[in-house]
């Protein structure tokens, strides 16, 4: 059981800490990846909410206006038709932090731009052994680099050719 790690998102390693024949665990942080995609990303996002929200409130206003006759059921219909196209903003920049590996409850917390995050941990996928290491700091990394290959070794297969005399010396 073999897997490659990779980072979801492009950009410069800050800091390693997963070493050549280190044992790991699940989730265990494996190295810190400065993005300044995964930032873009973030922002995207807060902007996206914070135009919904000051889009709710003109429609809102729209719609009072329009029960007193001061407004056009045309602007009321053009508004509606306005917010289900920001929705889909806000859905697809959601989305986009998600395939991120942004966690769903860090994101409904990004409120302004001081909460964006510029860092991501790559985690280690299994428990295992690190057997090769291709990270280190400094380097301009993308989804396709491949930073560590993480192998179980809880279950070893071993291909041997043997003599019938030394047989009985295998052992586990």
């Amino acid at each position: 059981k073999e897997v490659a790690v990779t980072a979801l998102v492009s950009g410069r390693l800050t800091q390693v800490r997963g070493e050549l024949g280190q044992r790991v665990m699940l989730g265990e942080s494996l190295a810190t990846v400065y993005s300044p995609e995964l930032a873009d990303a973030q922002t995207t996002f807060i902007a996206a909410r914070a135009e919904h929200a000051a889009h709710d409130q003109r429609q809102a206003r729209t719609q009072r206006l329009y029960a007193i006759g001061a407004s056009s059921r045309q602007e009321v219909e053009m508004l509606e038709a306005e917010r289900t196209r920001m929705d889909q903003q806000v859905e697809t920049a959601r989305s986009r932090l998600v395939l991120l590996g942004v966690p769903e409850d860090r994101t409904q917390r990004l409120a302004s731009p001081a909460d964006v995050v510029t860092t991501f941990d790559v985690k280690a996928p299994i428990t295992g052994v690190i057997t090769k290491r291709g990270a280190n700091a400094g380097l301009l990394i993308d989804p396709a680099t491949p930073l560590f290959t993480v192998t179980d070794l809880s279950t070893v297969w071993v291909i041997a050719d043997l003599y019938e005399r030394d047989f009985a010396n295998v052992r586990v």
